[in-house]
């Protein structure tokens, strides 16, 4: 941590000639290479021009930034609840550019000691305002061991505003993941509300944002070794329904239509259901359903260390005051398309 706090200072006063251990803590990236950087990274330390700012960062409980291709996700959790932002960005050399709005973000990429750090300036500007912010991003959130560096940019001295509750050992993501030992139809059999759920493609947060609520139904079929399996969608005052029969195996089960296979995993909440949608062996989605609307603070945070854990987005959690649709409709529901 004192390297990071040494390139901070480094950063924080470019007024005065930098000596020449911050030339070498401050020297850019020559190429801004996008498969070292794909996938997901915690915030652990940042340093802010605008002193103002850090109140605002303080009142964040984490917060996490999924690159992939080229889109950038940032989810933070604030409260206990998750917000998201999606941007698109571009490459040239080591810089990266950005745009929401009238605001216009570059972004700088610094060498550093730290093989699974990422060490970022942020430029941001618009027509009535611009403020220089330093990042330090790690794949872990823990507390960096080791020095790095941030003291030749005008930017505050570094602050780690986040609770490192969640960083996960491999032991403890065993435990979390185990899946259950059998999957019993008569605990499935009726009505299951989405709380909550992760995916592996940041892309599909849009599709899961844009779903005002969600349930799914397992029911008996006229053949005792199948089960009808029916998801509900309400999206801009609309119901559909999706059905698909599936399979019941061991800790899980199959579906008849697509390539899919989910896992039930352990879970202390006693009228919950954690799933897990692989296909072929790479999970995809993780849901967390239950016979309530929503759940206990506890149950929550346990569910999104399990996404944690599968190194997948910050949960999205449902909202709860919005009504969920029937259960049935008059005639037959569609063939699903996507499980």
């Amino acid at each position: 941590m004192f390297a990071i706090l040494l390139t901070v200072l480094c950063l924080v006063s470019v007024s005065r000639s930098a000596p020449l251990a911050c030339e070498k803590l401050v020297k850019p990236l020559e190429q801004f290479d996008i498969q070292n950087v794909t996938g997901r990274w915690s915030l652990v330390a940042v340093s802010l021009e605008d002193r103002a700012h850090e109140n605002i960062v303080r009142r964040k409980d984490s917060i996490v930034v999924d690159i992939r291709n080229s889109s950038y996700i940032e989810a933070e959790r604030v409260a206990g609840r998750c917000q998201y932002d999606l941007l698109d960005f571009t490459l040239e050399g080591h810089i990266l550019t950005m745009k929401a709005g009238n605001v216009n973000l570059t972004g700088t990429l610094f060498y550093t000691s730290c093989a699974d750090c990422m060490v970022l300036t942020m430029h941001i500007k618009s027509p009535t305002y611009r403020t220089v912010e330093f990042y330090l991003l790690s794949r872990r959130r823990q507390k960096l061991e080791g020095p790095e560096c941030l003291c030749c940019f005008s930017v505050s001295v570094p602050f780690v505003p986040f609770s490192m509750s969640h960083c996960m050992s491999p032991s403890a993501c065993e435990k979390l993941l185990h899946p259950l030992e059998q999957l019993d139809f008569h605990h499935l059999e009726g009505s299951w509300a989405l709380v909550a759920g992760s995916v592996s493609d940041p892309a599909h947060l849009e599709s899961l944002k844009s779903r005002d609520s969600a349930r799914i139904i397992f029911a008996g079929n006229s053949d005792a070794s199948k089960i009808s399996f029916t998801r509900v969608f309400s999206s801009d005052d609309s119901c559909q329904y999706m059905h698909s029969n599936i399979t019941l195996q061991g800790s899980g089960f199959t579906f008849e239509q697509f390539n899919i296979t989910v896992t039930a995993l352990n879970t202390s909440c006693s009228d919950c259901a954690v799933m897990r949608f692989d296909k072929s062996k790479q999970v995809q989605r993780l849901y967390l359903f239950s016979r309530r609307r929503e759940v206990g603070q506890t149950e929550m945070e346990e569910f999104k260390a399990q996404a944690a854990c599968l190194n997948i987005t910050a949960p999205f959690a449902m909202d709860p005051s919005k009504e969920l649709c029937p259960e049935k409709i008059s005639g037959n529901p569609a063939e699903g398309q996507n499980a």
